[in-house]
């Protein structure tokens, strides 16, 4: 008989997460925006964001918005009343993240992941 799965570290429980992961499989695009200027994102770009969305989940980071990326693909926004940061996971694999105050803006690629979100995480409470 198998054990139950329980909250860890490799497996955290957040209650969030299910929702966010079902908006992701059911990414579309919005009526608005043309197919000829944005494309429906790839399956590559929706691992990428599936495998960032657990990782918020060991960080306790809900991003507030999903939707797809302008340059194909994926992005993530996280938001405070002054603070704006998001990652787009981009159908070539690239990882681009974007954090501004105001303004003010600043792009950094994200080579390594976990680091960038705790980045995103620590600009945002900042």
């Amino acid at each position: 008989m198998t054990e139950p799965l329980s909250a860890s570290p490799t497996r955290p429980t957040v209650a969030w997460l299910p929702e966010i992961r079902r908006d992701l499989a059911g990414l579309v695009l919005s009526p608005e925006w043309p197919e000829e200027s944005v494309g429906v994102p790839g399956s590559r770009s929706r691992r990428a964001a599936d495998c960032a969305l657990r990782l918020l989940a060991e960080l306790d980071l809900r991003p507030v918005r999903l939707r797809p990326s302008l340059d194909g693909g994926v992005a993530l926004a996280f938001a405070t009343p002054d603070r704006y940061a998001e990652v787009e996971f981009l159908d070539s694999g690239e990882v681009v993240a974007t954090c501004s105050k105001g303004s003010a803006g600043t792009v950094s690629p994200a080579s390594d992941l976990r680091a960038t979100l705790r980045a995103i995480q620590a600009f945002l409470g900042g």
